[in-house]
């Protein structure tokens, strides 16, 4: 193997983001198409369980540290529930299986989730709110989390996350 080969092989195995800061912009892209379809599913499922005002939106987050600066795409989504939340995350959870989502289980705090996996994305999903010194917000509410397994994508030095702000956006419904 020549020297170049493996100092390029050296590289990638060092730098522990992915891709190469060429590819950063494809990569992220990428990733958002694979997250907006998890959320429309998400989405779809929300639809199914009967809930309000569900709505979906993808971010844009610095990650990585400074060594290797580094963004994330992610996404999110909301709906209000109700006063059956253990009724909403069970038909959920039949409508993700459904749709090819393996179901993990409860996350493990104190409030109603599920978590549900397909290839490297999760879905975290928590209803009942979050307790805030000592007060319980959102009660009737329920907030999905939509990860990639190595969420951080390495981008050049000088490349900020407005750079990206085009990816930022609202997640429609499948039409």
């Amino acid at each position: 193997m020549g020297g170049i080969a493996v100092v390029g092989l050296l590289t990638l195995l060092f730098t522990g983001c992915a891709p190469t800061p060429s590819g950063a912009r494809e990569e992220l892209e990428r990733r958002a198409d694979t997250l907006n379809t998890a959320a429309q599913d998400v989405l779809l499922a929300m639809d199914a369980a009967g809930l309000q005002g569900a709505s979906a939106a993808g971010r844009v987050e610095y990650c990585g540290g400074s060594l290797k600066p580094g963004l994330a795409y992610s996404a999110g989504a909301s709906a209000t529930v109700g006063e059956d939340l253990a009724g909403a995350i069970d038909t959920m959870t039949e409508e993700l299986q459904s749709l090819g989502w393996r179901h993990e289980g409860e996350i493990g705090d104190d409030r109603m989730s599920a978590r549900f996996t397909r290839d490297d994305v999760t879905i975290d999903v928590k209803a009942g709110g979050a307790v805030i010194g000592g007060k319980t917000y959102g009660e009737d509410e329920m907030q999905v989390g939509i990860t990639h397994a190595d969420a951080c994508v390495r981008v050049p030095d000088g490349v900020h996350d407005t750079d990206f702000a085009d990816l930022e956006k609202k997640i429609l419904p499948r039409a």
